[in-house]
């Protein structure tokens, strides 16, 4: 399933530089410098949108919120409600968000880390699943993340019940294992739905899943990056003079990336990046 990163709340992009008041005159338009965008900082909200196939049912995990030595306080096989707690990790409790059926659970006296799957419960609703493989990798948990789908000339937009990790039982029922789905290492996640919502299996919906914003961040738009992952270029403009400066990037919505290195807040840059451009500097 593809999946694609857009555009969710956020504050101010990087200014646009040019000559106010010139936007209608095209003989200026043709003689002006070549764009440029200003590093500037603020606030971005990671954002996973994709499309995807209502499901009768679901496996999830729940995972630990922190590390420690887990003490359960429910069995495999137990029917669990909403909100119940599943057992402890220190003082941490740790619950289920949905009603559902312990279909797998972590030893007693289990170290685990954080983000380890504690149970995987199967619940007996609806669902929506997508690949978060590259939202998982900027936010590194998917403890905050919410969401909301929209069926197709249906039901929508409406909230998720909850937003899980996809997993499935081992066969011995006692510990949670990978969903074969994701054996190529990709990380999917379930939208569940909440069983009052009229939906019917085989429809088809889109989900966008949002993560905690990230504030006080250095801002620059996508198109002035070459590079979405890791690293890029950026073309740096200063007294006139252009160089291509390497950059290390973080979390992205799909118009903005975030900026952790190479760069300052106030630093000006071409507003194409450096692979679509000419290689001329001045």
């Amino acid at each position: 399933m593809a999946a694609v990163l857009v555009l969710a709340a956020v504050t101010a992009c990087g200014a646009v530089s040019g000559n106010p008041g010139n936007e209608g005159n095209t003989a200026a338009s043709a003689d002006a410098s070549p764009r440029l965008v200003t590093v500037t900082s603020g606030t971005l909200v990671p954002t996973l949108s994709g499309d995807g196939t209502v499901r009768a049912g679901a496996s999830f995990a729940v995972t630990a919120p922190v590390a420690g030595v887990f003490e359960p306080s429910v069995g495999s096989g137990d029917t669990v409600a909403a909100q119940q707690e599943l057992g402890k990790i220190g003082d941490t409790p740790i619950v289920v968000p949905v009603e559902g059926r312990i279909t797998s659970l972590a030893d007693a006296g289990a170290n685990v880390p954080r983000n380890y799957p504690i149970a995987t419960v199967s619940y007996t609703g609806f669902s929506l699943e997508l690949d978060a493989s590259r939202l998982l990798r900027m936010i590194g948990s998917s403890d905050a993340l919410s969401g909301r789908f929209q069926i197709t000339d249906g039901q929508g937009p409406t909230e998720c019940a909850a937003v899980m990790p996809v997993r499935a039982a081992s066969a011995n029922n006692d510990q949670p294992v990978q969903d074969a789905g994701s054996a190529d290492g990709s990380s999917r996640l379930t939208c569940l739905i909440a069983k009052d919502v009229n939906v019917r299996e085989g429809e088809s919906g889109t989900v966008v899943l949002t993560a905690t914003a990230l504030q006080h961040s250095l801002l620059l738009p996508v198109s002035a990056v070459a590079g979405r992952s890791g690293t890029g270029t950026v073309t740096r403009v200063s007294d006139g003079k252009h160089e291509q400066v390497k950059v290390t990037l973080g979390a992205s919505d799909g118009a903005r990336i975030i900026i952790t290195s190479g760069l300052n807040e106030g630093d000006q840059v071409l507003a194409e990046a450096p692979n679509l451009t000419d290689k001329h500097t001045p």
